[in-house]
């Protein structure tokens, strides 16, 4: 368990606004497993980068290599202006094409 890490993934989630279940239902991953991931939990690359996707922050920021989440969340701001599809069909989208690309590596 990494407390640093979930002290961050809840401070994150703070900052956007999401709670658990609202994490869950827009990266489509159980509540036990942001459950999970918000007490430290190790999990899967396809799960950091949709949760950093959902709540504007960089994997660097979750990893711990850099305290700031600026960056990530102006970039993220800045797919939504353009693509006029509602947040979560933008969110499930990357979310499908990282799933897929992981297959594609496998």
């Amino acid at each position: 368990m990494d407390k640093a890490r979930a002290a961050r993934v809840i401070k994150a989630m703070q900052m956007a606004g999401y709670t658990r279940d609202s994490l869950a239902e827009i990266t489509g991953y159980s509540v036990g497993v942001i459950t999970k991931i918000r007490k430290g939990a190790d999990f899967r690359t396809d799960q950091l980068i949709a949760i950093c996707s959902v709540l504007g922050v960089t994997p660097d920021y979750i990893l711990g290599f850099t305290a700031t989440t600026e960056l990530a969340a102006s970039v993220i701001k800045e797919v939504i202006e353009i693509d006029t599809r509602p947040e979560l069909e933008i969110v499930k989208e990357i979310t499908a094409l990282i799933k897929k690309s992981q297959k594609t590596i496998k």
